[in-house]
């Protein structure tokens, strides 16, 4: 075979891995406008309606950013954690347990004042099959120094049951 042949066979099959593997990565990605973006558009939170808000966001890491799965919020999916994105909600005051579950189910529980911001923050770990999401509480100190860098993919039309 000539080499000249040979050699555009192996330069077609290198970049058809790159794009397989690229077309991976962005099928993971947040896509939407960024945090500094929107920012100024959140609604001041209102403490007189009972209401609390808490922000959703995990950071763009390239470990397990295929992974995704619904956040649950009481049973009722309020988003997906997705890599490099941020949601937020408004929920009423009062006992919260977020949850999120891939090949095992993780969770945290808090309570949520009228007024008041929380900041939840997914991250993938390892798992047995594919990698576990597990939500964490942070300080709004530790959650801003990574809000800036995702992409906003909230506005939901409802909050879904789960069964």
């Amino acid at each position: 075979m000539d080499k000249g042949v040979e050699s555009m066979k192996c330069t077609k099959a290198s970049l058809g891995i790159v794009c397989l593997l690229a077309s991976c990565f962005c099928f993971g990605c947040a896509s939407g406008p960024k945090y500094d973006s929107v920012a100024s558009s959140i609604p001041v939170l209102d403490s007189n309606n009972g209401q609390g808000r808490i922000f959703f966001y995990r950071d763009g890491s390239l470990f397990g950013a295929v992974v995704q799965t619904s956040v649950l919020l009481n049973e009722w999916a309020v988003g997906k954690s997705k890599a490099g994105s941020f949601f937020y909600i408004d929920v009423d005051e009062g006992e919260c347990e977020v949850s999120c579950k891939t090949e095992a189910e993780s969770r945290i529980t808090f309570d949520l004042e009228a007024g008041e911001t929380m900041y939840v923050r997914t991250r993938v770990e390892f798992g047995v099959l594919v990698g576990r999401i597990v939500p964490y509480l942070e300080s709004e100190e530790v959650a801003m120094k990574t809000l800036p860098s995702t992409s906003y993919i909230g506005e939901r039309s409802g909050l879904t049951p789960t069964e």
